[in-house]
């Protein structure tokens, strides 16, 4: 006859086996909500869209170009003396209809964020340099701003102001690689903003983000909306 019965240090072999495998659902879940508990309840982001995301660390003296999707960030070096890592991603469209002019439609929308070492957010980073966001948009989009350019915005919307709303950047067009651009001077929710009467069905895959050459991109002169000390981190 076999001895079925085990013996006591048989039997905490599986109970140290339970201990760890609840121990690593509890960390998971743990990890899961200081995630989220790190993302602010900002107007600007919404738990129902799938984001396409990409990072790039700033290294100081170097250009940054950082897309995702249809957008791309472009910022020259020397913008910024803070260490970090900048953050695009995808956004829906059509975000915040009535916030601002009646009558615009926002095809194209980013989130941009920067955020320290530690992975804290800065709250707002003002460039010594202007940056460049841009929409890359396909040959029939293309060809709709060339006929309608008055119709065409680069927007960011401005959470600081009371109520919040969409604000016109200084624009611009890249014909070499089909894309609008908006010159700012910080990071923020970004849309490329069209007026309803000019949108138009879009079809064919989506653009691929095309580096921009750095000739004529970072030359134009700053536009210095705030009292802020360019190249600094300031909190509100």
């Amino acid at each position: 006859m076999y001895n079925t019965e085990l013996s006591g240090e048989d039997t905490r072999v599986p109970k140290l086996a339970i201990s760890l495998i609840l121990l690593l659902i509890v960390s998971v879940i743990a990890l899961v909500v200081l995630i989220g508990s790190q993302r602010p309840d900002s107007s600007t982001r919404a738990a129902s869209f799938e984001y396409a995301i990409a990072t790039e660390q700033v290294v100081s003296g170097e250009d940054i170009i950082i897309g995702v999707d249809y957008a791309t960030l472009y910022v020259p070096s020397g913008a910024v003396t803070v260490a970090g890592t900048i953050t695009i991603f995808s956004r829906e469209s059509d975000l915040f209809p009535l916030s601002g002019e009646p009558g615009w439609s926002r095809p194209m929308a980013v989130n941009i964020e920067y955020r320290n070492e530690q992975g804290a957010l800065y709250p707002f980073v003002s460039f010594a340099k202007p940056a460049q966001i841009c929409f890359q948009v396909t040959r029939q989009r293309w060809d709709d701003y060339l006929s309608r350019s008055d119709e065409f915005q680069v927007q960011y919307y401005d959470e600081r102001q009371k109520p919040p709303h969409w604000v016109s950047l200084p624009f611009s067009a890249n014909s070499d690689h089909s894309q609008l651009c908006g010159q700012t001077d910080h990071l923020s929710l970004f849309a490329l903003a069209i007026k309803m009467d000019a949108v138009i069905p879009v079809t064919g895959l989506t653009p691929t983000p095309t580096p921009n050459p750095s000739s004529g991109q970072f030359n134009s002169s700053p536009n210095d909306s705030s009292n802020n000390k360019p190249g600094d981190v300031y909190e509100p």
